[in-house]
C-alpha cells in the first residue's frame, strides 16, 4: 500500500504508522485491513480530506469549540472540545462531518510520526440539553472507527453534570469495547493534571479551572 517509487509518485497514501493502525483496529486479520484500506481511500476522495474546502466549515471554524493546543503528559496532541459552544438547533450535520475531519486531520499532522495518537479533551462545563447531539456523537464514533482506528489515545470527559448521565447511557453502548477502555471521566483538577500538565491546557479551560489563564 505504500508507493516505494518517489519519481512514480512523491506522494506516501499510506504511512507504516497507518498500516500499524488499521491492522491493528482490525484486528490483525489482513484481508479486513486491505478492505478497511480500500474503503479509507474512496472516503478520502469522497471528502476531499487532503484538501478540504475550508469555506465550507467557516461557521463551525469560528465556534472556537474545538481548540488543538498543548500535549498530554506522554506527548500526545490535545483537542479541546467545549460542549457549551454546540447547539444541536443551530449546525449543519455535513459542516460537522467536515469539521470533525478537519480537525483530527490537523491534530494528527503534530503527532509523532511513529504514533499518529491524540487526546480528546471534553470540557463539559455548562453542558445542557442543547448541547446532547446524538447524531453529531454518531458521527464521530463512526470516523474514528472507520477511518482513524487506533488513533484515539485517551478521551478524557472533564467535569461532566448529572445531566449527562442520560446522555452517557444512550451514548454508551455505541462504543466498542476497545473504544470504551479509552474514556475517562475526570472531576476536578487533580486528576486531571494527571493526564495534562496545568501549563499545556488551552487558555479557556485553564482559566475555568485555575482562575486564570495559561500563558
Amino acid at each position: 500500500m505504500i508507493n516505494q517509487s518517489d519519481e512514480a509518485n512523491p506522494k506516501i497514501l499510506f504511512s507504516r504508522t497507518k498500516l500499524k493502525r488499521f491492522l491493528k483496529g482490525n484486528d490483525t486479520d489482513v484481508d479486513k485491513t486491505i478492505s478497511a484500506l480500500i474503503l479509507h481511500s474512496e472516503w478520502r476522495v469522497k471528502y476531499n480530506v487532503d484538501c478540504i474546502d475550508l469555506s465550507k466549515i467557516q461557521h463551525e471554524m469560528s465556534s472556537g469549540k474545538a481548540v488543538i493546543h498543548g500535549r498530554s503528559k506522554d506527548g500526545k496532541p490535545v483537542v479541546t472540545v467545549y460542549s457549551e459552544k454546540h447547539n444541536k438547533n443551530s449546525r449543519s450535520a455535513e459542516e460537522m462531518r467536515l469539521y470533525i475531519i478537519y480537525t483530527l486531520e490537523q491534530a494528527i499532522s503534530i503527532a509523532r510520526p511513529e504514533e499518529e495518537q491524540i487526546v480528546l479533551l471534553f470540557d463539559l462545563s455548562n453542558f445542557s440539553v442543547n448541547c446532547m447531539d446524538y447524531e453529531v456523537v454518531k458521527l464521530l464514533i463512526s470516523i474514528l472507527k472507520y477511518n482513524y482506528p487506533e488513533t484515539l489515545s485517551e478521551a478524557l470527559i472533564f467535569n461532566p453534570p448529572w445531566i449527562f448521565n442520560a446522555f452517557w447511557i444512550i451514548v454508551r453502548p455505541w462504543l466498542d469495547p476497545v473504544t470504551a477502555s479509552k474514556i475517562r471521566f475526570v472531576h476536578d483538577k487533580i486528576t486531571l493534571q494527571q493526564y495534562i500538565e496545568e501549563d499545556q491546557l488551552h487558555s479557556e479551560i485553564s482559566s475555568k479551572i485555575f482562575g486564570r489563564a495559561d500563558t
